[in-house]
C-alpha cells in the first residue's frame, strides 16, 4: 500500500522554479533514492516532503496515508489492525492527510513529528550530553511512550553498533561515531518515514559501509526510506531511484536501471567513489607574492597557508585575479613566492620548493604534471607518440605500450578503442577522446601530483580524474570557475579572495559561501596577474 503520494509538486525561489511538476508514489517499506546533479532539486524535494516550512511548495500536494488513533498517534497503514502503542486502543483507521493543507494545525505537527530527517553535514547532537541522553531527548520531543523509551534506546544503539558508547559524551566521539548517533537519533523515534539527505556524504569508507548496512537493515525491517546521495554504494541499498533533471523527473526505475552508466552519461552525472585520504602531501606556509610595475606594487598573494593531503582532490575557487593561478604556479615550481615556502613530501622526505636543481624542487617537478585549458597534444605526432616520445619519455616500445594501455584505461577509454587510436593523429579523434588522451598525457610520467588550471569541463573529464585517482592514487589541485565541477569532484575546497584565504571546507559549503560573499573585484586585481601572463 502507498504511504506517500506526491502530486504536481512545484517550488520557486525568487521567481526561479527549482521543482517542476514532480509526481510519484512511495509504497510502505520501500527504499527510494533521489538522484541527480547538484542543483537538480534533490534537497529541496526532501525538505518539502518532510514539511520544512521554508520549502513549502508553490503548488501541488504531499499526501501521507497513515493509520490514525484518537489519541493522536500515527503509524504506517499496515499497523491499522494492531493496538495503538501509545494508548492501547484497537479503534484505529487509515486516512489520507494532505501535509501542506494542514500547515499550522495540530495534525501537521503530529505528521511532522512522526517522520525523521537526517541532514547532510549536520551532527545535530547535544555535545555535552551522553549518547543515551541524546536519544532520550529525541524520544521526549516526539512524546514517545515513556514506558518503552529505555528499551527502544537499547534496541536502536544495537542496530547501529553503538551500544558500547551509550555513556560517552557526544563531543568525545569520532566523526564516524557521531554520524551513527545522528542516524540513531532519527531511528529511535520509530518514524513512519525516514528522510536522509546525503547520510554518508562526509564520512570515511569504513563508516559509510556501516551506515549503508544499517540503513538497508531498516528498510528490510519495513521502514520506508527516501534518501539522496552522491555515492552509488549508498544509492544501491534502495529499491528504486528517481532521477531529477532541472527540477523535474527524468526517469523512475530500478536502481540498476537508473544507475546504468549510459543513463548517467546522458544526464552528465558521475559516480564518485570514496577513496582513503592519506596524510599531508603539500604544505603551503605563509606564502606571499609581490610584483613591481610602473603603476605600483601588486600583491596577488598575501600570507596564504593551507595543506593538501595525499590522494585528495583539493579545489581552489575565487573570482578572476584572486590569486588562484599564482598559487598553482608556486606549488608547481614555476613561480617562486616572495616570502613563505611550499613543502612537498616525496616518500619520507619533505622537499622545499624554493631550492633549485635536481636536489631541490627537481625531485618534485619530475613527478608533477600540469593540465591547462588548452590541449597540449602534438598534432603531427600519433597518439602513441604523444604519450611517449613527444613528452620526453624514452623506454622500450613494449613497456611504453603497456604503460599507455594502463593509463588510457585509467582515464576511462574503452580497451578495444585504445588499440584503434594509438596509430591515429589527434585531429582524427573525437573531442571526448582528445580530452582523454590529454589527461593520459599528464598521467604518463606517473606523477604523484596533478595541477589542473581551469580545464574544459565535461563529464568525461570528471570520470577520468576520479578513475585515475582511484586507480593510480594521485593528489590533485583543481583550479576552476565551474563550481558544479568543483562540487562534483573535490574532497575539500578553498575560497581565496584578494590573495587571502577566506575559508577551507566542504565543497558545497564553500561554493555557497562564495555565492554569498563574492562580487567581481576591480579591474586592478584582474590586470595584475594578466600583466605578468598569469591571468586566470
Amino acid at each position: 500500500m502507498d504511504i506517500l503520494i506526491v502530486e504536481g509538486l512545484e517550488k520557486e525561489f525568487s521567481g526561479k522554479r527549482v521543482l517542476d511538476g514532480v509526481s510519484f508514489r512511495i509504497r510502505e517499506g520501500e527504499g527510494v533514492g533521489i538522484v541527480g546533479k547538484s542543483g537538480s532539486g534533490k534537497s529541496v524535494l526532501i525538505n518539502a516532503l518532510k514539511g520544512i516550512r521554508e520549502y513549502r511548495p508553490t503548488k501541488g500536494s504531499v499526501i501521507y496515508r497513515l493509520t490514525l488513533c484518537g489519541c493522536g498517534w500515527l503509524d504506517p497503514p499496515s499497523m491499522s489492525d494492531l493496538p495503538c502503542p501509545r494508548c492501547g486502543s484497537t479503534s484505529r483507521w487509515i486516512e489520507e492527510l494532505d501535509l501542506w493543507e494542514m500547515e499550522g494545525t495540530e495534525a501537521f505537527k503530529e505528521v511532522f513529528n512522526r517522520t525523521a530527517i537526517m541532514l547532510q553535514r549536520t551532527f545535530s547532537l547535544y555535545s555535552e550530553a551522553t549518547v543515551w541522553d541524546n536519544l532520550m531527548e529525541a524520544l521526549r520531543l516526539v512524546n514517545y511512550p515513556k514506558n518503552k523509551r529505555q528499551e527502544r534506546i537499547r534496541q536502536t544503539l544495537r542496530r547501529v553498533n553503538m551500544i558500547h558508547r551509550s555513556r560517552y559524551i557526544a563531543r568525545d566521539l569520532s566523526a564516524g561515531e557521531k554520524q551513527r548517533i545522528v542516524l540513531a537519533r532519527q531511528l529511535v523515534r520509530e518514524p513512519v518515514i525516514l528522510f536522509a539527505d546525503e547520510p554518508t556524504g562526509t564520512i570515511d569508507p569504513k563508516t559509510m559501509e556501516m551506515i549503508n548496512a544499517s540503513l538497508r537493515a531498516e528498510i528490510d525491517e519495513g521502514l520506508t526510506m527516501i534518501l539522496t546521495s552522491k555515492w552509488f554504494d549508498t544509492l544501491r541499498i534502495t529499491d528504486r531511484c528517481i532521477l531529477l533533471e532541472d527540477g523535474g523527473i527524468a526517469a523512475i526505475g530500478k536502481v540498476s536501471e537508473i544507475l546504468d552508466q549510459d543513463v548517467m552519461d546522458e544526464f552528465g552525472w558521475v559516480e564518485k567513489k570514496p577513496v582513503p585520504i592519506g596524510g599531508p602531501k603539500i604544505i603551503v606556509e605563509n606564502c606571499s607574492k609581490i610584483f613591481y610595475r610602473i603603476e605600483g606594487v601588486a600583491k596577488p598573494l598575501q600570507g596564504v597557508s593551507f595543506t593538501i593531503n595525499e590522494r585528495e582532490i583539493f579545489g581552489l575557487i575565487g573570482v578572476s585575479g584572486s590569486g588562484k593561478t599564482t598559487i598553482g604556479r608556486i606549488i608547481g615550481g614555476v613561480t617562486q613566492p616572495s616570502s613563505g615556502r611550499v613543502l612537498v613530501r616525496m616518500g619520507d622526505e619533505w622537499i622545499d620548493m624554493r631550492e633549485p636543481g635536481e636536489r631541490g624542487r627537481g625531485k618534485v617537478t619530475a613527478y608533477l604534471s600540469m593540465l591547462h585549458e588548452e590541449y597540449s597534444l602534438h598534432h603531427q605526432s600519433t597518439v602513441f607518440e604523444n604519450l611517449t616520445t613527444s613528452i620526453g619519455l624514452t623506454m622500450p616500445e613494449d613497456i611504453g605500450k603497456e604503460r599507455v594501455l594502463r593509463v588510457l584505461k585509467a582515464v576511462g577509454m574503452d580497451e578495444k578503442r585504445i588499440d584503434e587510436i594509438l596509430p591515429l593523429y589527434p585531429d582524427s579523434l573525437s573531442e571526448v577522446e582528445k580530452r582523454m588522451v590529454a589527461m593520459a598525457q599528464a598521467l604518463m610520467p606517473e606523477p604523484f601530483i596533478l595541477i589542473l588550471d581551469d580545464p574544459v569541463v565535461k563529464p568525461d573529464l570528471v570520470r577520468s580524474i576520479l578513475r585515475s585517482r582511484e586507480e593510480l592514487g594521485q593528489t590533485y589541485l583543481v583550479i576552476s570557475h565551474d563550481h558544479e565541477f568543483i562540487k562534483a569532484i573535490c574532497d575539500r575546497v578553498m575560497l581565496i579572495r584578494e590573495g587571502k584565504v577566506i575559508s577551507i571546507g566542504d565543497p558545497d559549503e564553500i561554493v555557497r559561501l562564495f555565492n554569498e560573499l563574492e562580487t567581481p573585484m576591480g579591474a586592478g586585481a584582474t590586470d595584475t596577474e594578466g600583466f605578468y601572463g598569469f591571468g586566470e
